[in-house]
């Protein structure tokens, strides 16, 4: 799954780190809303631990991309 925005850019220098809990603070997004900062740590947590992987990028004056894929689990069978 690839989601994309034209919020707020995430500088070159935190995309590394921007996945980890110490990263995190408060921000504020092109409305003026704040976030806590957790959507990104949690997101990862969740799409690991379904043995996926997720990465980003993002441009300034575009926006920023993020893209992940899960494992698919087989579905489980009825017995007859």
């Amino acid at each position: 799954m690839i989601v994309k925005d034209q919020g707020v850019d995430i500088p070159a220098n935190k995309l590394a780190t921007i996945f980890e809990l110490v990263h995190h603070k408060k921000t504020v997004g092109t409305a003026q809303e704040v976030g806590s900062g957790l959507g990104l740590f949690l997101v990862r947590k969740s799409v690991v631990a379904q043995g996926g992987c997720i990465e980003i990028d993002s441009t300034p004056g575009q926006g920023t991309v993020i893209g992940f894929t899960v494992a698919q689990v087989p579905q489980a069978q009825t017995l007859a």
